[in-house]
């Protein structure tokens, strides 16, 4: 009878760790950027009860918009990842008739580039948060 429990939970396990996947993502970036935007939705969750119960000032009230901003722009980067817009569809097209490159040659680059491009979007994302701290926080009274 263990024997045939055993299979079936192992079964379950590996369902629940394809869905975790699949939410997740299959690259180390997408983790990376889904990981940060569950760790931002859980920062927003405790900072509104912190916010109505304890009337902080004025100041901590852009926290929750700057973390509703990241959320936001984190979801944008990863939309980023998973779809193939316009200017992949372009790039691929070309390289497919020059046939110089073999098809996985070709989704390597276009996976390499796409990460590029996620990777400058989240530099700028923070160099942006950065600023807009600076500018929150040290420049108005």
């Amino acid at each position: 009878m263990r024997t045939s429990m055993k299979p079936k939970r192992e079964r379950e396990t590996l369902i629940k760790l394809k869905r975790v996947k699949e939410i997740l993502g299959e690259s180390t970036l997408e983790i990376a950027i889904s990981t940060a935007a569950i760790l931002t939705i859980l920062a927003i969750l405790i900072e509104l009860p912190v916010i109505l119960l304890t009337h902080p000032p004025t100041k901590f009230y852009y926290a929750i918009l700057f973390n509703i901003g990241l959320f936001g722009a984190l979801l944008h980067i990863r939309a980023h990842l998973i779809e193939e817009s316009e200017e992949y569809r372009a790039l691929r097209e070309s390289l497919q008739k020059s046939q110089r490159v073999s098809p996985a040659e070709l989704d390597s680059y276009l996976n390499n580039k796409k990460n590029w491009d996620a990777y400058i979007m989240w530099l700028k994302l923070s160099i942006g948060l950065a600023l807009l701290f600076l500018f929150v926080y040290m420049l108005l009274p």
